[in-house]
């Protein structure tokens, strides 16, 4: 029943063909009789041309009805990605159509090989990220079973990392839509680095770390919770690298940019690992040391810095310590 009603709708969709036939036959047949010509002649004419209208009109809706059977049967069996390559267009229209689904596939395939670098990409950070998670999580198993003044304080240490792990996977699923997560704003430097340095401040006690804050008064254009984001991944790496010492934090400010800079006294980085620490995964030296490390705090720094319009670099020298620029366009902060 249902390939009948197909049938029929199908020589419905070929209306206009047996419109202009019928009509062509009507007016044939007057003007026959308006000049007296015989009717025998027009029944000949109408009997040839009918055979051949109707052969006609066969091979269309034949393979109008191919066409139609394979598309049910590709919308069915979800076989959009082969739908080109199922038969060849012959009409202007379907030629159209051919174009615009190839078009399709190409955007499918595009979207899907972007869904399949994205599913890749989070896999292989919730991987790392298991691994670095693990090493707190083991310590505060060790340390539960122990009960001194100093076993607490390590315990908070080992949560506190375990927070900032959190923070960055969080960050890093943030990231894959961070295009429409910006507000610019001009901020002051040493508002933003106060709250942080007081979130880390149990961390860098118990690390006994000075902290030296110099020339941070003033205002630049960014994103604030971004910056911040930025500015909590260096200052934790600049606490967790360096043993002893002292981190400064400070700025220089001419006509052009502001340039913005944390340093440490720490173990600092090769020479060799310099010029790959912002890749991903990347840990260097120091990541087959701290085996926990993950090399993906500095890849997510310059990446939202890029897009903050921040210029992100580093220069370290081994057991001298590391220094992190931040270069702002001081202009910028004119617009608003």
């Amino acid at each position: 029943m249902k390939e009948i009603k197909r049938i029929l709708s199908l020589i419905k969709d070929q209306w206009t063909v047996i419109l202009v036939y019928l009509g062509t036959i009507f007016f044939t047949a007057l003007t026959f009789y308006l000049y007296g010509i015989s009717l025998t002649i027009y029944r000949d004419m109408f009997l040839f041309s009918l055979l051949f209208f109707l052969i006609v009109m066969i091979i269309k809706i034949f393979n109008a009805y191919r066409k139609d059977k394979i598309i049910n049967q590709v919308i069915a069996n979800e076989l959009i990605d082969i739908a080109s390559n199922l038969f060849t267009p012959t009409t202007t229209i379907e030629k159209d159509f051919y174009r615009l689904v190839l078009n399709f596939e190409d955007k499918l395939e595009e979207t899907n090989s972007t869904n399949r670098r994205k599913y890749d990409e989070l896999k292989d950070y919730y991987i790392m990220w298991s691994h670095q998670i693990k090493t707190p999580l083991a310590a505060l198993s060790l340390l539960a079973q122990t009960d001194t003044e100093n076993s607490k304080e390590d315990m908070n240490d080992e949560i506190f990392k375990i927070q900032q792990y959190l923070d960055m996977m969080l960050q890093y699923l943030r990231m894959q839509d961070i295009n429409q997560d910006f507000y610019f704003a001009n901020e002051n430097l040493l508002n933003m680095v106060k709250p942080i340095i007081q979130k880390f401040k149990a961390f860098i006690l118990n690390q006994n770390l000075d902290i030296e804050l110099d020339n941070l008064d003033h205002l630049v254009l960014t994103d604030k919770k971004w910056f911040m984001f930025i500015l909590e991944q260096v200052i934790f790496n600049a606490i967790k690298y360096t043993e002893k010492g002292s981190i400064h934090l400070f700025a220089k400010v001419n006509e052009d940019k502001i340039i913005f800079t944390v340093e440490d006294t720490g173990r600092g980085i090769a020479a060799t690992d310099l010029p790959r620490v912002f890749e991903k995964g990347f840990t260097g030296l120091n990541g087959r040391i701290d085996r926990k490390a993950t090399g993906l705090g500095l890849y997510m720094s310059k990446e939202i810095a890029e897009k903050l319009g921040i210029e992100l670099s580093i220069s370290s020298k081994v057991n001298v310590g590391t220094a992190v620029n931040f270069v702002f366009d001081n202009k910028k902060k004119d617009i608003l």
